[in-house]
């Protein structure tokens, strides 16, 4: 299909010639004597179509030529300190034109933040609500949360380390009831560094993913199992190995994942040179899953490719909000600088 500029310019130039022929037999019929009112009448009609040349070229350009600029989406701040980053983001619900979340913060010590509700109105005005976890243990460097499907109100996060924390959440009241002890997902370990967790319906089959983040030095793995979600057990993981498209420097492959019900996995990645930065992130295809049965097949990205990128901010948290009110939205970690939130629609 021809760009839009392309066919404006082909219009135009058609338009054009149209009022050189009219302009052409005004004057040989004035040449020609054919009268005075036979050459004003031609000469009313060449102004006319200019007139609707001009209104016509108006119209059908391009709307950034016009002057109308493109609505772009913009980081909006939502923290301004190192214990306000943003490691993970659950859709809660779209109410009233607006929309909200949960957000999940890495802090480690008593009295720090663990979760708060992000608010977006109609009219793109964001509200940050401080949440208290009031169960015991208190969750140690919570990095990824997620929405269980088929259920409005209740979650999952997960810490660095692999715990596994089941709660619920009540928009009105804002309270969260957490179980009475965490799980874990089966690789859980002390020298690991997760930073994703979702589940999904694939198919027949309920998957949980996950990932180590990977460096500069190491590849991000990501590990998909069955899980039943009644009783949170899981089957043996599969791992995937994956290296992000971008960020090439202070990698880290996997800050935050999605699965869709398709089985393609959609991945965050950052650069993180230190609580200073400078910060950089994308969003990228990093493979998919097939499912047979109790069966499980992981497939890399044969070329992974990049979805969004940013220059400036530390993607650590990825939500996907379905339906034609929803989009990507993105959250970071800014360390020294806070935190921001992106979304695309």
């Amino acid at each position: 299909m021809p760009h839009v500029a392309d066919q404006w310019l082909v219009g135009s130039l058609a338009g054009a010639l149209a009022i050189c022929i009219v302009l052409a037999l005004a004057m040989r019929r004035y040449a020609a004597g054919a009268g005075k009112r036979a050459a004003v009448f031609q000469i009313f009609i060449l102004a006319a179509s200019v007139v609707l040349l001009l209104a016509w070229t108006l119209l059908k350009q391009p709307r950034t030529e016009r002057g109308e600029k493109e609505t772009r989406p913009e980081w909006k701040l939502v923290g301004e300190s190192i214990t306000e980053g943003i490691s993970g983001l659950a859709w809660t619900g779209n109410a009233g034109g607006g929309a909200g979340f949960l957000a999940v913060h890495d802090n480690k010590q008593p009295g720090q933040r663990r979760l708060s509700h992000i608010q977006r109105d109609a009219r793109g005005q964001i509200e940050v609500r401080p949440l208290t976890w009031k169960s015991e243990p208190l969750p140690v460097d919570l990095e990824a949360i997620c929405r269980i499907p088929g259920h409005t109100s209740a979650f999952l996060a997960l810490t660095s380390k692999g715990a596994l924390y089941r709660f619920t959440f009540d928009v009105s009241t804002s309270e969260i009831t957490a179980d009475s002890a965490p799980l874990g997902v089966p690789n859980a370990a002390e020298e690991r560094q997760f930073e994703s967790f979702d589940v999904q319906h694939v198919g027949a089959a309920t998957v949980a993913c996950w990932a180590e983040r990977g460096d500069k030095d190491a590849a991000g793995v990501i590990f998909c199992s069955a899980v039943d979600l009644a009783t949170l057990t899981f089957g043996e993981p599969q791992p995937l190995e994956v290296r992000a498209p971008w960020p090439t420097a202070h990698t880290r492959h996997v800050s935050d994942l999605r699965l869709l019900t398709n089985g393609t996995i959609i991945a965050a990645s950052a650069s993180d040179p230190g609580d200073d930065g400078p910060f950089a992130g994308a969003v990228y295809v990093a493979g998919s899953l097939h499912t047979a049965g109790d069966s499980l097949q992981l497939v890399p990205a044969l070329t992974p490719s990049r979805l969004f990128t940013t220059t400036t901010r530390k993607i650590e948290a990825l939500e996907l909000v379905p339906g034609a009110d929803g989009g990507m939205l993105l959250g970071s970690d800014d360390e020294n600088r806070g935190a921001a939130v992106l979304f695309t629609w």
